[in-house]
């Protein structure tokens, strides 16, 4: 018989990533781990993906990560606010994060 945690994983999509900090991070980058591991975090994004099923940088394809426009590790204040968030595809995502090195 099949676990209900299973069952809500699937319903999901996939399982939730788990944010392991290195030893040597520093205070920052672990608060920003303890956010995106969070409950709250989970349940905002899942709502956010509801409310935002389209990517937000192309509209052509289904949105299926959340991005932070303010970073987690640099404004942890802002990491559950509506504003700071933009639904994005896989592409889109990957190009912000490149933006950024």
């Amino acid at each position: 018989m099949t676990d209900q945690r299973e069952i809500k994983q699937f319903r999901l999509g996939a399982k939730r990533k788990r944010y392991a900090p290195p030893s040597s991070v520093t205070e920052r980058y672990k608060t920003a781990c303890k956010i995106r591991s969070s409950q709250r975090w989970r349940n905002l994004r899942a709502l956010y993906l509801t409310k935002q099923p389209v990517c937000q940088d192309c509209a052509d394809a289904a949105a299926c990560e959340v991005h932070h426009i303010e970073g987690v590790s640099a404004h942890p204040e802002l990491a559950f606010e509506w504003e700071n968030l933009r639904a994005l595809c896989i592409p889109c995502h990957e190009k912000r994060h490149q933006r950024r090195k």
